[in-house]
């Protein structure tokens, strides 16, 4: 019954958003549900004031992103070791020059502490690319206007098709440690990657509006696709996918999108259906902590980072039709209660935080929200997000998540 529902809604707001109906199994968003977004356009034509207030600051965003450059692989100060620019090139974030060397060479680890160079290399142009696609896509559903998703799908063209400035399907250079492996990057960099996730999905709302076309839709996924089979053969993929913390999760949760965008949901299912075992139950203590994530300079960080990640994983299973928090919905729920307690009393957390205690508590209150579409807590954790995130929460996140 649930299934016969979500078609029709979802045919509902194809019709009202120009939207192309496709088969499912091609073209079924990850993160973002096509209901929600119907309810929320409703909600808009009718005066909703959250929701008007939200596309208002979402709108004044992508207007002003009309102007700006696309986001380019190619703006780099120099190339990776292979001499392309192309590939991809990022600096690890917690490693700096050596001061006890004369060119700084090998860099030192200074974990938590970000070294400001990454700016000047890919890491963030690829962050902007996703923020600036999905803001476009979001505006131009909601909105029915073409020049939002015009210049969505140019960035598209320039980071994935165009010859002159498109990005090669890799991370071979992702997360460099200047001086160290022959200047390649490491198992790590496959972390940059997760800010495409939020690119399927738009890509996808794109699609369907008929801004972006077949050929172009079809070039993107097998993009993708070269992307996913490098993920899984490359020796930095490899051991990525068998690291014991947030990495290893935040691979399957990349690779199970990356699957199932590009139509090979039998990997994506593999990927999945073995979470519970090999990823919640290896790095998820009885009393819901995350051993792993608790050693770090910043402990509560990287508790609500992987969390958020786990939260990711319940959303893509769902989107094809896997009740994954069903299956664990205990350990997730322990994890969450785990945290819960030093909300507003960061003196009483026995780990080391170093930085960015406010920051973290309000992503947590965003994952306790999203969290909240699956557990039988919902309206206690809904109740726990109101009181930590007073102020409204961003745009973006109002317009894709609230019901």
């Amino acid at each position: 019954m649930k299934r016969i529902v979500f078609i029709l809604i979802f045919a509902m707001f194809c019709k009202a958003c120009g939207l192309r109906q496709v088969p499912e199994a091609d073209t079924n968003p990850t993160l973002w549900r096509i209901e929600t977004l119907e309810a929320n356009r409703q909600a808009l034509q009718d005066g909703d004031p959250t929701i008007r207030q939200a596309y208002k600051g979402l709108l004044s965003k992508a207007e002003k992103l009309l102007t700006l450059d696309n986001p380019s692989v190619m703006t780099k100060p120099t190339a990776p070791v292979s001499g392309d620019m192309h590939d991809y090139m990022s600096l690890a974030r917690y490693y700096w020059p050596n001061p006890a060397s004369s060119d700084g060479l090998p860099y030192i680890s200074r974990d938590g502490v970000s070294n400001p160079e990454l700016n000047l290399y890919d890491r963030n142009r690829l962050g902007e690319l996703a923020s600036r696609v999905s803001t476009l896509a979001l505006v131009a559903c909601f909105s029915g206007d073409e020049r939002f998703a015009s210049k969505a799908v140019s960035m598209l063209d320039t980071w994935f098709l165009d010859p002159a400035t498109c990005m090669n399907p890799h991370l071979t250079y992702a997360q460099v440690t200047r001086g160290s492996y022959g200047d390649k990057g490491r198992p790590a960099g496959i972390l940059d990657g997760y800010s495409l996730i939020q690119v399927t999905d738009a890509a996808i709302l794109l699609y369907r509006s008929g801004a972006l076309s077949q050929d172009r839709f079809d070039r993107i996924r097998e993009w993708f696709a070269k992307l996913a089979e490098w993920m899984q053969n490359d020796p930095n993929g490899i051991a990525e996918s068998n690291m014991k913390n947030n990495h290893s999760i935040a691979y399957d949760v990349q690779l199970a999108v990356f699957c199932s965008f590009t139509g090979d949901t039998t990997t994506a299912r593999k990927v999945i259906e073995a979470f519970p075992e090999r990823r919640l139950a290896a790095q998820i203590a009885e009393d819901g902590s995350q051993p792993h994530e608790l050693r770090r300079t910043r402990a509560f960080h990287y508790s609500v980072y992987n969390l958020a990640h786990i939260v990711d994983m319940c959303y893509v299973a769902e989107s094809i039709g896997i009740d994954l928090y069903g299956q664990c919905a205990e350990r997730i729920d322990r994890t969450f209660d785990f945290l819960l307690p030093y909300i507003g009393h960061p003196e009483l957390f026995p780990y080391k935080q170093i930085d960015g205690w406010d920051k973290v508590e309000r992503e947590f209150a965003l994952e306790l929200f999203r969290i909240s579409r699956f557990s039988s807590s919902r309206e206690r954790y809904r109740s726990a997000a109101r009181e930590i995130f007073t102020e409204t929460p961003p745009p973006l996140f109002l317009l894709t998540h609230r019901e």
